[in-house]
């Protein structure tokens, strides 16, 4: 499972924050889900400025200074399973 949200920075040292919260939608599984914020390079590549890992049901953030460029959140479970997320992005 992935989902990714994109957004663009036009200054350089902007602090983010991002509060992020998840169920799972079968209580029984272990399962962990991968927030990573990504940065996109020249070649129109990603790469990752910082991930956490969030296990089970959790709320957690990550706060971070992002330099002038495009950058996105990706989601990413390795197992199989449904979570239920909600988040706020700061900056």
């Amino acid at each position: 499972m992935e989902l990714t949200i994109c957004h663009n920075y036009p200054k350089k040292n902007t602090p983010v924050k991002i509060q992020h919260r998840q169920k799972r939608d079968n209580k029984g599984a272990n399962r962990s889900l991968t927030v990573y914020i990504q940065k996109r390079g020249a070649l129109g590549l990603y790469s990752n400025v910082r991930y956490q890992t969030f296990k089970n049901d959790v709320s957690g953030s990550m706060n971070r200074t992002l330099d002038k460029g495009t950058y996105r959140l990706r989601f990413d479970s390795k197992k199989d399973g449904t979570f239920y997320i909600k988040g706020v992005f700061n900056k």
